[in-house]
């Protein structure tokens, strides 16, 4: 009974909890004794022939770092933002590349080139798109 009801919730966290992890809690797995714990617990399941509930913490236990990397990620994505480029009243000829030496960073009033790492990505600016160019 017990066992049923903690497969149970083990696969709604699979499922449902751990992609969609706060920010605060994600970070918890950055934590070396967290994830030596979890791993440590995998493997006295296993030991113990519980390889079901092993194998349900250890598919948690991965999305649940991939939900960190994801915000990870981010946060270095945002980072190659150069601090003032989204505001308003910044001119375009003003915004300076970020602290990465690979990025450039070229900009006018239609579009947003980006080089990183020797791969260009522009982006059309949505706001001059609009009738009347605003």
């Amino acid at each position: 009974m017990i066992l049923n009801v903690l497969t149970a919730i083990l696969v709604l966290y699979a499922g449902l909890v751990a992609p969609a992890l706060s920010r605060p809690v994600a970070d918890l797995f950055d934590y070396a004794i967290v994830k030596i714990s979890i791993v440590s617990l995998i493997v006295v399941l296993v030991q113990k022939n519980m390889n079901v509930l092993a194998l349900l913490i250890a598919i948690g236990f991965v999305i649940s770092l991939n939900t960190l990397n994801t915000y990870l990620a981010l946060d270095e994505m945002a980072s190659l933002i150069p601090i003032g480029a989204m505001d308003d009243d910044t001119p375009y000829e003003k915004v300076t590349p970020g602290p990465v030496s690979t990025v450039t960073w070229e900009s006018n009033r239609d579009e947003v080139n980006l080089q990183l790492r020797g791969e260009v990505y522009t982006h059309k600016n949505v706001k001059n798109l609009l009738p009347g160019g605003h």
